[in-house]
């Protein structure tokens, strides 16, 4: 007898001892109780528990249990193999539909291996009609449900001590209502962060667009920009030729500055300030676009301080007073601020004709903008761009504003010097003294030197910035849109090949073309192309997706066609052999099988990498609306190096976006000649650091033009005319110069 066979027999037997003891049955005479009516089993729990029966060929012939019993293992099967005991000190939990077969006429039918006696078993038959079921004592007790209709047998023992009431459905509901707590706890944080960084987000994008909205109205006519590149080129070179005449003219007033300085004893020296005097003269004649602007504007700037000073200069030199004394004339700072001035004007026009130049050309491929999302390239007209260039810059503008009270400054303190000390004879050496010393030589190109060094360096690059107005309208970005076309302009993916492993070329060509068409993304054009060329012509499309998995899929004539990568086939269930994957590639499946492979190559640009590092160092994050699958953060780094700290939106997110970009009117602040990311960042970063040169660079030369006053005033005031020097006075203003040279040497090192 094999093992499984004595453990039914083992089962069976134990059965049949429990119902002959439930009904008082009688199987043998040796089984009777003994003369003083103690039963064969000791009632309550003193004595020792019952052995356990033994096996089925060693156990005696129960015949009227049998006859009783027939049948009894058709309609209860014997479990194959039996439970495990508890631990000590635990229950093992059974759950309600492995007892309810257990119950039978009323009474408990227990597996194997839980019979015991029990104290209702055990007690006097005057105390019960009928026995109570055994229940097992200590760590083998098992929850037991009554049967349906009768009520639970009272037991001995507490209720719910020493045993467990949990089931194990319980536990796994349990468990997973903790699960789902928690999950919904976690999609509930991140749901808060998510709109708490949405608000901030609307803030700064809410006033970055509240300041870059047009502040004028450009509604007017505008000259052609083929004839303002004309009118700046002459202009140009008219003011060059006078520029380099006047520089020329301002190193000859320094000779006789520097004859006196170190050569007192010759002879010719008391008539060397007359020779600096018509130097002067000769300068301002030269100089006299500098006039113009300075008085003719009807404002005062730097242009007017730079006039008045080399008059009042000229003036001092030429006319003797008595009183003056052998105070040196200030003909060199005055004729050193003409001719600054002068270079000026020259570097603002060849700016405004570089970026006129290259828009009379032809209308340009984009136009750069500021939308409450970042900066954005879109395709415009060109109209209104000459009047945003020739607006005034910040440099300009605080000039006009801080100027005249330097200007009016110091003509009440050459008056407090002079004649408020009763030396009226020397007022004009005194002014103009306070006005050299007022006019910081880099007021006249704080604006005009970045602007010409950048609009130059974007020029090559093929691009225009619409002056300080466009640059500041683009410097308030800090977020950059980009697009498949922008990371690899068109030519830069190539189609490898085509490998068809079902279905007709022509049926392929056209599904693939038709769904690339719909989507709109680097791709298209090559698998447009592709239909064109096998003369497949595109099918109509329903119930267009797009997935996040990387792809989309649509119905065409009933048929489901899916276009995307290897892992979308994978998810929408598609069997795609590992020997097909490639990273580089797209995959046509129709009606869940893989029809066509196509493999594409992706060429990097040179100045996509450039790019992307370059808007790390500038502080610009871009915004990556890509809709090609292959694009990844992870793909950006393998084939540029670094993906430039940008964000790669959700699915949602990048459609919206890269659907406003077809939208939106944008506002020609910056011009694009030339497809790729490239002179899109130039465009944008140049800006920024074209606002930052003209700002900071403004503020140092005003800033130091009214500490020159003011020192000026306080030296002349104590008598120290000596600090006062011409020479001195040079090295003074140049070092307040620095600065701003510094910031316009920069502002084209993107």
């Amino acid at each position: 007898m094999d093992q499984h066979e004595k453990q039914n027999t083992y089962y069976d037997d134990f059965e049949v001892d429990g119902l002959t003891a439930r009904f008082a049955i009688l199987t043998d005479e040796e089984d009777a109780p003994p003369p003083g009516g103690e039963p064969a089993f000791p009632r309550g729990g003193g004595g020792e528990e019952p052995p356990l029966p033994p096996a089925a060929e060693e156990a005696p012939a129960l015949d009227p249990a049998e006859a009783l019993f027939s049948g009894w293992e058709e309609l209860f099967p014997p479990r194959e193999e039996p439970a495990e005991p508890a631990a000590d000190g635990q229950a093992a939990d059974i759950p309600p539909q492995e007892t309810d077969h257990l119950f039978h006429g009323g009474g408990l039918l227990s597996r194997a291996g839980d019979v015991r006696p029990s104290e209702e078993e055990t007690a006097p038959h005057s105390q019960a009609e009928t026995p109570a079921p055994r229940e097992p004592d200590g760590p083998e007790r098992r929850r037991r449900a009554p049967a349906s209709g009768a009520s639970p047998e009272p037991s001995g023992q507490p209720e719910g001590e020493g045993h467990s009431a949990v089931s194990v459905a319980d536990v796994v509901a349990s468990t997973v209502d903790a699960v789902l707590d928690q999950r919904k706890g976690d999609q509930r944080r991140f749901a808060q962060q998510r709109q708490r960084a949405q608000k901030e987000q609307e803030k700064i994008h809410r006033s970055n667009s509240g300041r870059a909205v047009d502040e004028e109205d450009f509604s007017g006519p505008e000259p052609s920009l083929a004839e303002a590149t004309v009118r700046q080129k002459r202009l140009f070179l008219r003011l060059k030729k006078r520029a380099i005449a006047a520089t020329v003219l301002a190193a000859l007033s320094w000779v006789p500055y520097i004859i006196q300085y170190f050569r007192p004893e010759l002879p010719f020296v008391p008539y060397l300030p007359y020779a600096g005097a018509a130097l002067l003269a000769a300068l301002c004649v030269v100089g006299a676009p500098v006039f113009v602007a300075g008085f003719g504007r009807r404002q005062v700037n730097c242009f007017t301080l730079a006039s008045v000073g080399a008059v009042a200069a000229l003036l001092d030199a030429l006319i003797p007073i008595a009183g003056r004394g052998d105070l040196p004339s200030m003909a060199g700072i005055s004729a050193a601020g003409v001719a600054l001035a002068l270079w000026g004007e020259c570097w603002r026009s060849v700016a405004l004709r570089e970026g006129f130049r290259l828009v009379a050309l032809g209308q340009p491929a984009y136009m750069v903008d500021l939308t409450e999302h970042g900066a954005v390239k879109e395709r415009g007209k060109a109209e209104t761009f000459y009047s945003r260039a020739m607006k005034e810059d910040s440099a300009t503008r605080w000039q006009r504003l801080l100027l005249p009270v330097v200007l009016t400054g110091s003509l009440v303190f050459a008056l407090l010097s002079s004649v408020g000390r009763g030396a009226g004879g020397q007022f004009l050496w005194c002014w103009s003294t306070l006005l050299s010393a007022g006019t910081a030589l880099s007021l006249p190109f704080a604006y005009s030197l970045p602007y010409y060094r950048l609009a130059k360096r974007m020029n090559k690059s093929g691009s225009a910035l619409a002056g300080f107005y466009g640059a500041r309208q683009l410097s308030y970005s800090k977020e950059l849109l980009v697009c498949d076309q922008d990371l690899y302009p068109p030519g830069s993916i190539r189609l490898a090949g085509v490998k068809i492993i079902s279905e007709d070329r022509v049926k392929v060509a056209a599904y693939a073309g038709s769904l690339a068409a719909a989507f709109d993304c680097g791709w298209t054009p090559l698998l447009t192309a592709y239909m064109q060329n096998e003369r497949a012509h595109p099918v109509h499309l329903e119930h267009f997706h797009v997935h996040e998995e990387g792809g989309i899929s649509a119905s065409i004539k009933g048929e489901t066609a899916i276009l995307g990568v290897a892992g979308l086939l994978r998810r929408m269930s598609v069997r795609l052999p590992k020997s097909l994957e490639r990273k580089d590639a797209l995959y046509l499946s129709v009606d869940g099988e893989l029809v066509a492979i196509f493999a594409l190559r992706y060429e990097p640009q040179d100045g996509v990498g450039w790019a992307l590092h370059a808007m790390r160092r500038n502080g610009i994050t871009p915004l990556f609306t890509t809709r090609d699958p292959n694009l990844t953060s992870k793909s950006l780094k393998a084939a540029f190096g670094t993906d430039g700290g940008g964000l790669f939106l959700d699915l949602n997110e990048r459609l919206n976006l890269s659907q406003l970009r077809g939208e939106s009117a944008v506002r020609p602040n910056a011009l694009l000649y030339r497809e790729g990311l490239a002179p899109y960042m130039e465009a944008v970063a140049g800006s920024k650091r074209l606002c930052r040169a003209v700002r900071w660079g403004g503020a140092i030369a005003l800033f130091g033009s009214v500490c020159g006053t003011l020192l000026a005033y306080y030296l002349i005031f104590m008598n120290r005319f000596a600090a006062l020097h011409p020479l001195q006075l040079l090295v003074f203003l140049a070092l307040w110069t620095v600065p701003v040279l510094v910031l316009a040497w920069n502002a084209d090192r993107l």
